[in-house]
């Protein structure tokens, strides 16, 4: 999937940048690891923590309050944030709780949310992995590579 992913991208000269909670770079690695990134790939950044979701991503601290930190809402937030600082044809999102237990009484270990934003929008899917922490992790990054490919060939 990753490679078809890769070939799109350059094939249709396009772009991508990522915007990672959850993940914690993972999921720009796997990106990078392959031969030609610099083509397609114009950065990510690693936003774990509330503060850097708010002096990075330009997320107010008032929607981080009325909403989750693991949400749809911060998850599109995040990409299309992201995809406004790297000026990116695509961007994808990553936020969630990989355990082992939560930091908040909303959301649940495992729960997952992964946006993509596009010219055409931002699609969000959630999901509740099941796991330790790496492979929750793991499961994060690999939906996301499904995900952007779903969205790319629409």
């Amino acid at each position: 999937m990753l490679k078809n992913i890769i070939q799109f991208l350059k094939k249709e000269k396009q772009t991508l940048s990522v915007a990672e909670s959850i993940t914690g770079g993972n999921l720009s690695s796997s990106f990078i690891s392959e031969s030609g990134a610099s083509s397609f790939f114009l950065g990510s950044v690693v936003t774990y923590s509330k503060k850097s979701k708010i002096e990075i991503l330009n997320i107010s601290s008032e929607d981080l309050q009325n909403n989750s930190l693991v949400s749809e809402y911060v998850s599109k937030n995040m990409a299309e944030s992201c995809k406004k600082l790297f000026k990116s044809s695509y961007s994808i999102s990553t936020t969630g709780n990989a355990g082992p237990k939560t930091n908040d009484s909303v959301s649940n270990v495992g729960q997952v949310f992964i946006s993509v934003a596009s010219k055409s929008g931002i699609f969000t899917e959630e999901f509740n992995f099941k796991g330790t922490r790496k492979e929750i992790i793991e499961q994060t990054v690999e939906n996301a590579h499904k995900i952007l490919y779903k969205n790319l060939i629409k």
